[in-house]
């Protein structure tokens, strides 16, 4: 067996790498060296393994973190990295789609576990489509689409996806997605969109008007609330996020029927100035700071568990209880 093995090392010894060097800097060495190849019995190295890959004819591999190679099983070690394998069934599918002239063939289709290696998207309405959990596909080869409006990428790795393409990333869901370009979706409608999660380094809120209406902000990264301005966050979920930084009544903010609940850095001076909580959720905030006023409209707002705050501020407010969750409030 080692002799076997051997032989196939000296034979494809081009498509070997350094054994020091760990799977994402394979494939990337691979990719850079080899663009499209016709692999049979190759070889690669890791950590000193030698792990034989089956035959992929004609594969690209061209990402560092996408290159479909293909385990044929012969190892005496199973891979340590995931290697999908395309079926026939999905081999079919990606010929039937890709022969299609029909421009709504990709339009709220789910592909979640299909391997879509070859899908050809440029200029295609994905609208509606499910991509998550799929494999085969990267964030360059959507960058061409035609529309990508409520497509569901869901943990998938976006690099290479340039949004300032589309004129709308309405309902779009890129939770748990990594490589997002962040900046290129500033400015860009994106009510009812899933972002949850997502490090959103880049971004712009300036001017931002209604584009984040109902959108899910939960648990974003390193977004720059300072740069907000004349905001509708009309339903948006901000709830685990960090809102250092955002001036809710210096910059024109307003916060019907959000969600604050659990967040940190929450400005609770230019909380004073919103003129409408009707339910918004402000639930486990610390509110150490906000005074109430008659002034603004608090009706089926949550202040559950919120530090800082008592029954007997809101009731001299004006507040009707009865309509709040005031649930671990002291008198």
């Amino acid at each position: 067996m080692k002799k076997i093995r051997l032989l196939s090392f000296l034979i494809l010894l081009p498509l070997c790498v350094n054994a020091s060097q760990d799977w994402p800097a394979v494939k990337k060495d691979m990719a850079t060296a080899a663009g499209v190849v016709s692999i049979t019995d190759g070889v690669i190295m890791q950590s000193g393994i030698v792990y034989t890959i089956g035959s992929v004819q004609g594969q690209a591999l061209a990402s560092t973190r996408d290159a479909s190679v293909y385990t044929s099983g012969t190892s005496e070690t199973e891979p340590p990295f995931d290697v999908p394998v395309q079926s026939d069934e999905d081999k079919a599918l990606v010929a039937r789609l890709n022969a299609s002239t029909d421009p709504c063939a990709l339009v709220d289709q789910d592909f979640s576990g299909h391997n879509l290696t070859g899908l050809n998207v440029t200029g295609r309405d994905l609208f509606g489509s499910n991509f998550s959990g799929s494999t085969g596909l990267k964030g360059s080869d959507f960058d061409k689409a035609g529309n990508i409006a409520g497509v569901n990428f869901s943990g998938l790795d976006l690099e290479g996806l340039d949004f300032s393409h589309f004129p709308s990333l309405y309902s779009m869901n890129i939770s748990g997605c990594t490589g997002v370009n962040a900046a290129s979706m500033s400015g860009i409608y994106a009510s009812y969109a899933n972002f949850s999660g997502v490090d959103m380094t880049g971004y712009s809120g300036a001017n931002v008007g209604s584009n984040l209406c109902f959108t899910d902000l939960s648990n974003c990264k390193n977004l720059n609330y300072s740069t907000f301005t004349n905001a509708d966050f009309w339903g948006t979920n901000f709830s685990g996020t960090d809102l250092t930084g955002l001036k809710f009544t210096t910059n024109n903010i307003y916060l019907l029927e959000a969600n604050l609940s659990n967040c940190t850095g929450l400005n609770t001076a230019e909380l004073n100035g919103i003129t409408n909580l009707y339910q918004t959720n402000l639930s486990g905030d610390d509110l150490t700071g906000f005074i109430p006023a008659r002034s603004q409209d608090i009706y089926n707002t949550n202040f559950a568990n919120c530090k800082g705050l008592t029954k007997t501020q809101l009731v001299n407010a004006g507040v009707d209880l009865s309509t709040c969750d005031v649930t671990g409030l002291p008198d």
